[in-house]
């Protein structure tokens, strides 16, 4: 069995930018009128100073694609449940030395 292994950008696309790519994608998928609404919405997105991105899905999933080719200057969106949780486990920390300081300070008035 043979093998050959290539780069995607660079060789089966003559733009590094993969922005052409997933444009390719978009036409292939949905057909000429929806590749037409995607480039007007992307000529309209890029001439603004300033572009965020609002997602539905969470913002780990979009944020590296969005800034890098979509030059995006914010993502905004769900966060993970690793985000969610990293977040918990912080605030009972915190509520965790609260309540120990209330107790420390209970002791030595008592």
């Amino acid at each position: 069995m043979e093998s050959v292994a290539f780069e995607l950008e660079g060789t089966l696309l003559k733009d590094p930018d993969p922005f052409s790519y997933f444009m390719l994608v978009a036409f292939e998928a949905s057909g000429l009128i929806w590749f037409a609404l995607l480039l007007m919405v992307w000529k309209v997105f890029s001439s603004y100073d300033r572009r965020v991105v609002v997602t539905k899905m969470p913002r780990v999933m979009v944020e590296r694609f969005a800034k890098e080719h979509l030059t995006a200057d914010e993502v905004i969106g769900k966060k993970s449940r690793r985000e969610v949780e990293k977040k918990e486990r912080k605030k009972k920390r915190k509520r965790g030395k609260k309540k120990d300081k209330k107790e420390r300070r209970k002791v030595k008035k008592g």
